[in-house]
């Protein structure tokens, strides 16, 4: 997305995030999301998910995916499904292959912005949203549109509906997070449940709520999650036989940590923790200005008001850093869990030269984008927006 129209909900985040603020930002980056949305697709996996998806289209086989009239085994087909409707309704257009993808963003939005509110102030709350929106991260998951952005939205809306059943017991919170790993799953395979499975399992652990675990209503999760997956597990045993449901439930993410994933490279094990900087750019400073908070906290054996945001975090981070393929968009998935750590951080901090930092940190990210604009578009980059808003995205 464009930096330059990004400023704006960049500069009204540093004031204090009344209703007002929050609401304008929100409209900011509603405005930056829908200018993107117009943008040719990025390859290579944007590009072949939509050509897959326009194939499924034309074939209307909805429960076997092939790229190039070849059988696919790779991604689970949840992107394809959505992306396909959106065809059939809107036509073939960049903007409709993205929108289902942007909706779940944004109900990511919604997600991180109710699982703070449950448990801290609503300034809180309101800035962790922000924090999430106005992120390098988001910005990018909404343009160049893969099956991480559907994940991260699903999970972390599946942490919300989770954390609130464990404090309220209603039956839509528990129907809600399941459909809402279901579709986790569905994007992006078992990473759909473990990751809201390991935050939720933080608040078990470390509030000691092992009674919520007796819980017979608990049970009826994974029968939903379990039915939810059905049509897709049919194509994958029609198309690749038993070993198209090995591939799915374990070798695709759990070989990828084992090697028995065929995807491998040469990144070392702390690959992710400078691809986490700038992905949480603007907010990376006080990112970890609340994760050392949090578990200093937990160190000390205080209380915290929740323990989901500090361990999915950390323990997803720890999980996929030990992976044997890494690619910087895995971490999306874990943004939101960030951003509330850093909303935390950012209220705990009253030092002036921290925030004059924060300041300029946004000026330097301001100033290199005009220096990059100058320098790809030494013909007049501001007098082409649509140049301007691809280079900048």
């Amino acid at each position: 997305m464009s930096a330059w129209a990004h400023a704006p909900v960049l500069l009204l985040s540093f004031a204090a995030m009344s209703p007002r603020a929050f609401v304008f930002a929100l409209l900011g980056l509603v405005v930056v999301v829908i200018a993107g949305s117009v943008l040719d697709l990025m390859e290579v996996d944007a590009a072949q998910y939509a050509s897959m998806s326009r194939d499924m289209l034309t074939s209307d086989d909805w429960l076997q995916l092939h790229h190039r009239g070849n059988d696919y085994l790779d991604k689970p087909p949840l992107l394809f499904w959505l992306s396909e409707l959106s065809f059939k309704i809107f036509g073939v257009h960049n903007w409709s292959y993205k929108l289902p993808s942007i909706l779940f963003a944004f109900l990511g939005l919604y997600g991180t912005y109710r699982f703070a509110a449950l448990h801290y102030a609503k300034e809180v709350a309101r800035t962790a949203t922000v924090m999430f929106g106005a992120s390098a991260a988001f910005l990018v998951m909404t343009n160049d549109v893969r099956c991480d952005t559907i994940l991260t939205g699903s999970v972390i809306t599946a942490i919300w509906l989770g954390s609130a059943w464990m404090e309220q017991r209603r039956w839509w919170q528990l129907i809600g997070c399941a459909a809402a790993i279901a579709c986790g799953m569905l994007a992006k395979g078992p990473m759909g449940a473990m990751a809201p499975l390991i935050a939720l399992g933080g608040e078990v652990v470390f509030k000691k709520r092992w009674s919520l675990l007796r819980d017979p209503r608990l049970y009826v999760l994974p029968v939903l999650v379990g039915a939810l997956l059905v049509p897709m597990c049919i194509g994958l045993y029609e198309q690749h036989g038993m070993h198209g449901l090995r591939f799915y439930f374990w070798e695709q993410s759990f070989g990828r940590i084992t090697g028995e994933n065929r995807w491998k490279d040469d990144s070392s094990y702390l690959f992710f923790t400078h691809e986490v900087l700038w992905q949480l750019l603007p907010w990376t400073l006080f990112v970890l200005i609340g994760l050392w908070g949090s578990v200093v906290a937990v160190a000390k054996r205080q209380a915290l008001n929740e323990y989901a945001s500090l361990t999915g975090a950390v323990l997803v981070f720890v999980a996929l850093s030990l992976s044997h393929f890494k690619l910087p968009h895995y971490l999306y998935v874990i943004v939101p869990l960030f951003a509330v750590q850093g909303a935390l951080g950012w209220q705990a901090v009253e030092l002036r030269w921290l925030r004059n930092l924060q300041w300029s940190i946004v000026f330097l990210l301001v100033a290199l984008l005009f220096v990059l604009l100058g320098y790809c578009f030494p013909e007049g980059g501001l007098a082409l927006p649509h140049r301007f808003l691809l280079m900048s995205s």
